[in-house]
């Protein structure tokens, strides 16, 4: 198994390189936006960029700034494919949760605004 974290700029490409995976590798995408989209399904509100903000904003300061990273590593862990991508890292801790996993690798997205 190998996991590959994208992080980088607004814009950079780091969906792009993530389907790039799914497309070509038969990759499985976690995405940190995914744990609220789900939430925010349960509880049948709607899938909003500005409701995904709230529920974070919501849940991060009574769980955790890591909750999302434990979340999804909770995830890896069972998941039994070869290659897994974690799109959208954007805070250290994320990333040092993470980091635990083996194989885990940071990949920096950086593209030129065009």
């Amino acid at each position: 198994m190998i996991i590959l974290g994208f992080c980088g700029e607004k814009l950079s490409g780091k969906g792009t390189s993530a389907a790039y995976f799914e497309n070509n590798y038969n990759a499985i995408k976690y995405r940190f936006s995914g744990i609220l989209d789900d939430l925010l399904k349960r509880l049948h509100l709607p899938n909003s960029r500005e409701n995904e903000i709230a529920m974070g904003q919501a849940l991060r300061p009574y769980f955790g700034t890591d909750i999302f990273a434990k979340t999804i590593k909770t995830d890896i862990a069972f998941d039994k494919r070869d290659v897994i991508v974690i799109d959208g890292l954007r805070l250290k801790r994320e990333v040092e949760i993470l980091s635990e996993l083996d194989n885990f690798y940071l990949i920096y997205i950086y593209a030129p605004i065009e």
